[in-house]
């Protein structure tokens, strides 16, 4: 007769890692720039297995477990245009992650005003030949007057004449330009006339050379100015990101704490209550110092839903039905709400799941609605199971109904309305397939599908007004669940879309499980509600007093 029991939870990683990639949109590296990549990732559930920083196809670099890490990338071996930079994540559970971003290389340009001259090639005279003046890259020597001696001007004069043109060549390869002979004055805006000395022209190259110098050794100063600065505020961010991943481990931590000590609280509660003291489970303190303490240690959603759960069991208990502390005894404690397991397959926990699940929900009902009723029948008369009962189906199919919906992976999956074979009534059916061993993530997940349900018991009006809403409100939408985005958790247990995430469909059921329990997410600094979460909140206390009391 001697009976021994052991539990062990295990935790279920199904959430991907969660990562970051920035960069500027463009850089020049033939200009001598690079382009600051930063980085981080993390995983606060089974950690990081492995990562890689790619940058169109080729490896940066790569590593394991948490980073958050700033790479100076020069561009090498990729040419000018539009490459992506991908920053490639896998969790221990082998979950994954990607983040890309679009970087363009720029070839260097010319200088303002530059342009290009194309090189010609010098012609090649043989030794023992003159030069073809017709093919030489040198000027012709200046004619002399008839009648003038060799080397004397014409009229007798004894100046010395010049033999060629002077010519003038910066920084060119091109063939030299004639400078006209004159009288010194500037022609066109050309510096110097004719007689100008060549090395007034080497005076004007090397100014220019200084300035172009001076302009680029500023440039590079700026560039190492602007880089220090932004990787000094890159390391403010990821430090920033890591203090705040570990606040939420903390966090996550705390409430598994929590809430196995509650469990604890409340099996101990049941056994004292319904005379069976000797088989609860053995605890540090007496019920009395924890019924003294609990305040200090669970936070007030948790006091509301254990006070809520005791006065529904002495309730059940008075009418004569057993405790809800097995399959059957929850299945009694569900009919007082025309709620239904069916199914073969239930366990303890899934079945606990479905019990949490409906009166957290009917405790808000009651709240909400505010017309004197008791919890069980504001959940009745908001979803109707006087007349259209509602069955929790375990598994995918069954012989009971016409109708039990697609075939479903893993978790649950709302089918609506579907006709029973026994006596063609009506019924609504939410059905199962799998739920989470954690106590919060499986309670949410059932609290996730009753919203689903909700929205079919007011005739889609919740999907239509949560539709419209998205199309005007930026802060109400969702393009994944990588982040918290107003709801308390970037992904589960607060966040239970893992399909069609982005949809109107499934953000209005998850913004109904945070309206249920009141829980968004909060600013880490402030401990105030976020935008996002402000706008949700606002959402839905505008319209479910509306709804629920139709």
């Amino acid at each position: 007769g001697n009976e021994s029991t052991a539990t062990q939870t295990i935790q279920v990683d199904a959430v991907p890692p969660q990562a970051s990639l920035e960069a500027d949109g463009s850089f020049c590296p033939g200009c001598g720039q690079t382009l600051s990549v930063t980085y981080s990732l993390s995983d606060v559930t089974s950690g990081i297995a492995s990562w890689e920083l790619t940058a169109g196809g080729t490896l940066l670099t790569s590593g394991t477990g948490q980073a958050a890490h700033t790479y100076p990338w020069d561009g090498s071996g990729l040419g000018a245009g539009s490459h992506s930079l991908t920053l490639a994540v896998s969790d221990r559970a082998g979950n994954t992650s990607e983040r890309s971003v679009s970087v363009q290389l720029i070839a260097p340009t010319p200088l303002p005003g530059a342009s290009p001259v194309p090189a010609q090639q010098p012609t090649s005279v043989p030794a023992t030949q003159d030069p073809d003046p017709s093919t030489s890259s040198l000027p012709a020597a200046t004619p002399e007057p008839a009648g003038s001696e060799p080397g004397q001007p014409a009229g007798g004069s004894s100046s010395a004449a010049p033999s060629r043109t002077p010519v003038v060549s910066i920084f060119s390869s091109a063939k030299p330009t004639p400078v006209p002979e004159g009288d010194g004055s500037s022609q066109d805006g050309v510096l110097g006339g004719g007689n100008q000395p060549p090395i007034v022209w080497g005076a004007v190259a090397m100014a220019a050379m200084g300035g172009l110098t001076a302009y680029v050794l500023d440039e590079q100063r700026k560039r190492k100015q602007a880089e220090s600065q932004q990787k000094a505020e890159v390391e403010q961010r990821a430090a920033r990101f890591n203090a705040e991943q570990e606040q939420r481990r903390a966090e996550a931590l705390e409430e598994q704490r929590k809430q196995a000590e509650a469990e604890a609280y409340w099996a101990a509660k049941t056994a004292q209550d319904s005379g069976e003291s000797g088989n609860a489970p053995r605890m540090s303190t007496n019920l009395a110092e924890m019924d003294e303490s609990r305040a200090m240690v669970y936070s007030q959603e948790d006091i509301g839903y254990y006070q809520r759960k005791q006065e529904q069991t002495q309730v059940i208990t008075v009418a004569g039905t057993p405790n809800p502390t097995t399959v059957e005894g929850i299945k009694s404690a569900l009919t007082p709400y025309g709620v239904f397991l069916t199914g073969d397959g239930w366990t303890l926990v899934s079945a606990t799941a479905i019990y949490r699940g409906v009166i957290a929900v009917d405790s808000k009902l009651a709240i909400t609605r505010d017309l004197g009723e008791s919890p069980t029948e504001s959940f009745r008369a908001v979803f109707g199971t006087d007349t259209t009962p509602l069955h929790f189906l375990w598994g995918n199919t069954s012989d009971e109904y016409y109708d039990d919906g697609i075939d479903i992976g893993q978790g649950g999956l709302t089918v609506g309305d579907t006709i029973l074979k026994t006596d063609h009534s009506s019924v609504y059916l939410i059905k199962f397939v799998s739920i989470d061993d954690e106590a919060i993530s499986a309670r949410n997940n059932v609290v996730h599908e009753l919203g689903h349900l909700f929205n079919r018991v007011m005739d889609d009006v919740p999907y239509n007004s949560m539709n419209a809403a998205l199309s005007g409100n930026v802060a109400l939408q969702r393009p994944d669940t990588t982040l918290p985005r107003g709801f308390a958790s970037a992904g589960f247990p607060w966040q239970q879309s893992t399909r069609d995430i982005d949809r109107y469909w499934e953000i209005f059921a998850d913004q109904f499980l945070g309206w249920v329990f009141d829980t968004w997410e909060t600013d880490l600094d402030t401990n105030q509600s976020t935008p996002q979460a402000s706008a949700r909140v606002s959402w839905m206390n505008e319209n479910m007093p509306i709804w629920v009391k139709d």
